[in-house]
């Protein structure tokens, strides 16, 4: 088998009006009475996650997501309109909050895309970390609280053990709308 090399991107922006909605986002994370707890400790897997909504993933309607979609589908539609695509749809998100020590383990998504709201994110908290399929390289996302980084979904990717005291992240699967014809008639 040959490998042949193919440019993609991880792209990384602020989410509008982060500063706005994390607290109201926290809050409602934090009155949620539905979230489980992952502790997967295997052979392959040592998952650990405080509390997460992940098996509601596909439920739009919960009050945290409501006041997260505006503004996430501002942010990522702006980051893919420099590129060929026209949009995006999101179809499906949850949170996960990480306490010292959490970490979660490698894998991939489902859809085209994934994507990484860093809601809550010291300069402690674990990393994400994403592995090219080609060389089988890691790179380590420079995040800040308040980004937002999408990334082809078949990457494997993983968050490092977390050294803060807690970690909220919303990570989300998403698909692109058709192409954007003004770039496709840029391409070479």
């Amino acid at each position: 088998m040959k490998k042949l090399r193919y440019d993609d991107c991880i792209c990384r922006t602020k989410l509008v009006d982060h500063s706005l909605i994390k607290d109201r986002i926290l809050n409602e994370i934090k009155l949620s009475t539905h979230y489980e707890n992952i502790d997967n400790v295997s052979e392959y897997y040592a998952d650990k996650v405080y509390r997460t909504d992940m098996d509601l993933y596909k439920d739009l309607n919960r009050s945290w997501v409501q006041i997260l979609m505006p503004n996430l589908y501002i942010s990522l539609n702006e980051m893919l309109s420099s590129m060929v695509y026209n949009g995006s749809e999101i179809l499906c998100l949850w949170y996960h909050q990480y306490l010292k020590g959490d970490t979660y383990g490698w894998h991939i998504h489902d859809q085209m895309y994934a994507g990484i709201y860093y809601l809550e994110f010291g300069k402690s908290s674990g990393r994400t970390q994403i592995c090219s399929p080609f060389s089988l390289k890691s790179t380590k996302i420079n995040a800040q609280e308040g980004d937002l980084v999408i990334f082809p979904s078949h990457l494997m990717h993983r968050s490092l053990p977390n050294s803060d005291e807690r970690k909220t992240v919303v990570s989300f699967n998403f698909n692109l709308k058709p192409q954007n014809q003004h770039y496709l008639n840029l391409i070479k």
